[in-house]
């Protein structure tokens, strides 16, 4: 019970924090409290090339994720600890190589981006600490 209570909590929080990156993104540049140095600064990572794929901004694909997460953790259908490890890891694989990005790319880190990180990873571990028995995860 508390493993799910907590899986709605960090995946409302990190709904938060994909719509605050989606914002910046759009909004004018410009002094930004995420801003402190060119080593961090969230306008270069969020507004520059790597930004966007086909169009979408990067921060825009968190929103759907994590609005999954809470949908399984809050309404429980079959078999939804296994679904949502599943979107749990892909949500971190992503999140690694846009962090991967912004270490050897970009050359800046992204407060917003890194808070992110951290909630999708502790919803990671979440999913991990839902499963009942460990050697039957992804079976169906």
């Amino acid at each position: 019970m508390i493993l799910r209570r907590l899986a709605i909590v960090f995946s409302i929080l990190g709904l938060i924090i994909s719509s605050y990156a989606l914002y910046l993104h759009f909004r004018p540049l410009g002094d930004s409290w995420c801003d402190l140095s060119t080593a961090f600064s969230c306008d270069l990572v969020n507004k520059g090339p790597w930004s966007e794929i086909f169009g979408v901004p990067v921060a825009f694909f968190g929103i759907p994720g994590y609005a999954f997460l809470l949908f399984l953790s809050a309404f429980r259908p079959k078999h939804w600890q296994r679904w949502f490890l599943l979107a749990a890891l892909i949500g971190i694989a992503f999140s690694l190589y846009l962090t991967y990005l912004e270490a050897f790319v970009i050359l800046a880190w992204c407060i917003v981006c890194l808070s992110s990180l951290a909630v999708i990873t502790i919803l990671g571990f979440i999913g991990l600490l839902l499963q009942k028995n460990l050697k039957n995860i992804f079976k169906l």
